[in-house]
């Protein structure tokens, strides 16, 4: 600030604004938007459905997935040190479009985060061959909830029945990779907790989390001209912008 500079008054909106860009450091915020942790992620009731589920996670699930996203975090400074600096300033601009495209390349950069860690770039890719043998035409491009659900469930399946998936952690990465790999960003926006019942159904919902936020309607190679897709953007944006 530049002494004795006279400052423009501020208004509530514009000094809650302000005060959102300390409130949350850009690590905090990547962490609550992304992977739903801290108090960045208790602020955003679109994902409740799958905070609930993640309460479920048994000692090992949670462990996996506490070093997933400690990875994760790790590799995006890695790759692009400003991104969490971006972030904070983007979230605290109240601009939708600014917004989307911060977390647009949230999106980006969480993908190369994967396939930096040898460890979940082997599951990845483990994960593309179990993907090429789903025949995705039966969902009828995922345009309704009863198709994305039956996806989920045959995806379950699939990776339960792999005789070298042998432990929680395992199926954890395994079926996080399928679901990006298909690129079924916004199945939990839709899917039935409830007709999910086999081995996989936690591991299920939670990867589908990082499908949801990482594609968005352009990016997806399915369902991209489903109608709740840029609802569903639409909905999440808003929120950040009111909540964060």
């Amino acid at each position: 600030m530049i002494p004795n500079r006279p400052q423009p008054p501020q208004t509530g909106k514009t000094a809650a604004l302000a005060n959102a860009a300390v409130l949350f450091t850009g690590e905090e915020l990547f962490r609550g938007i992304f992977l739903l942790e801290g108090p960045v992620a208790e602020k955003l009731t679109y994902f409740d459905d799958i905070k609930d589920q993640l309460s479920l996670l048994d000692g090992s699930l949670e462990k996996e997935r506490a070093d997933f996203a400690d990875t994760i975090v790790a590799n995006v400074k890695a790759i692009s040190p400003e991104y969490f600096d971006q972030l904070q300033a983007e979230v605290g601009s109240d601009d939708f479009v600014r917004i989307e495209n911060v977390i647009e390349t949230g999106a980006d950069l969480i993908y190369q985060a994967v396939l930096r860690s040898p460890k979940y770039a082997r599951l990845y890719n483990q994960a593309a061959a179990i993907a090429s043998t789903i025949d995705t035409t039966q969902y009828h491009d995922f345009e309704s909830a009863a198709d994305i659900n039956n996806y989920v469930k045959d995806v379950g399946s699939k990776v339960s029945n792999r005789p070298d998936v042998k432990t929680p952690e395992q199926l954890v990465g395994l079926v996080l990779a399928v679901l990006v790999a298909a690129a079924v960003w916004d199945v939990v926006a839709v899917v039935n907790y409830g007709v999910i019942a086999n081995a996989a159904a936690v591991a299920v919902v939670w990867a589908a989390v990082y499908a949801k936020v990482w594609f968005w309607p352009k990016k997806a190679g399915l369902g991209s001209n489903s109608p709740v897709l840029p609802i569903e953007r639409e909905k999440l944006v808003l929120e950040i912008a009111q909540n964060l």
